[in-house]
C-alpha cells in the first residue's frame, strides 16, 4: 500500500474550494484521490471547445449530432467540461475530454439526438476500454421522458458514471427527465451559504439531497470557459468525480 499523494491549489473559486472542506469559506482545494488520471470525461452538451488552453491537450471530438458546426458556438459545453476538467477551475486536472454534441448554437437539441448520443459514447467508451473509467455531467432536461431515462440508465449501468442536473425551476424534478430516473444520480444546487439554491429542483427520486450542501455548487460558478452564464445556474458537475 502506498500513501495517496495530497493535491493542493491555493486561491481557487468557492465552489471547487468547498468540495474538499467540511467547514465553509476556505480558499484553497485539497485533494488525496489524484487528479483523473485514467479517467475519461464525456460533455454531452454543445460541443466542446477542444483546443481551449485550460484542457492543455486532453480534449478531443467525439461526434456531432447537432449540426454541422465542429465546434462549441453556445458555450455552454465548454463551460462545463471547464468545470469537470479544466486545469485551473477543474477537478479532473488530468482525465481525458470527448465532446459529444447534440445541442445547436442557439442550444436546442432534441430526444433523438441524446439518445444516439448516450449510445455512442457506450459504444467509444466499451471499444477503448474504459468502461468503469469514465464519467459524464448531463446537464440538461426535458419533460419526463420514458424513452430519455431508460437510455440513461442503460449508459450508467453499462460503466458510465452519470450525474444529471435537476434543474433550474425550482420544482419537484420527478417532472423533468432524465432527472427523473432513480438509477442515475440527479442533484440540486447550493450556495455559498449551505442553503439550496433558491432556483433549484427538488425531490426524492434519485436525487442525492444528503450531498448538495457540499457536493453540488450551483450558484455563481467560473471557469476559464465562461460566457456570461445566463441560465446554467445548476451543473452536477463538482459531483462528478
Amino acid at each position: 500500500m502506498q500513501v495517496a499523494s495530497t493535491i493542493k491549489q491555493g486561491n481557487v473559486t468557492w465552489g471547487l474550494a468547498r468540495i474538499s472542506h467540511k467547514e465553509n469559506f476556505s480558499h484553497d482545494y485539497v485533494s488525496t484521490y489524484g487528479e483523473g488520471e485514467n479517467i475519461t470525461f464525456y460533455g454531452i452538451d454543445s460541443g466542446i471547445d477542444i483546443n481551449q488552453a485550460d484542457f492543455t491537450g486532453r480534449a478531443r471530438w467525439g461526434i456531432n449530432l447537432a449540426d454541422n458546426v465542429d465546434t462549441d458556438c453556445y458555450g455552454h459545453g465548454t463551460h462545463t467540461a471547464g468545470t469537470v476538467a479544466g486545469q485551473k477551475f477543474g477537478i479532473l486536472k488530468k482525465a481525458s475530454i470527448v465532446s459529444i454534441k447534440i445541442l445547436d448554437c442557439h442550444g436546442y437539441g432534441d430526444i433523438t439526438r441524446y439518445i444516439n448520443g448516450l449510445n455512442w459514447a457506450i459504444n467509444d467508451a466499451k471499444e477503448r476500454g474504459l468502461l468503469g473509467k469514465s464519467v459524464m455531467n448531463i446537464s440538461l432536461k426535458t419533460r419526463r421522458s420514458r424513452a430519455v431515462n431508460e437510455a440513461t440508465v442503460r449508459a450508467q449501468e453499462a460503466g458510465i458514471f452519470i450525474a444529471v442536473a435537476a434543474g433550474n425551476q425550482a420544482t419537484n424534478a420527478e417532472f423533468y427527465s432524465p432527472g427523473s430516473a432513480p438509477e442515475v444520480c440527479t442533484v440540486g444546487a447550493s450556495t455559498r451559504n449551505d442553503t439550496k439554491a433558491i432556483f433549484s429542483n427538488y425531490g426524492e427520486l434519485g436525487m442525492s439531497w444528503p450531498c448538495i450542501v457540499f457536493c453540488i455548487i450551483g450558484a455563481n460558478v467560473v471557469n476559464d470557459g465562461s460566457r456570461p452564464v445566463r441560465a446554467w445556474r445548476v451543473h452536477p458537475i463538482h459531483l462528478t468525480p
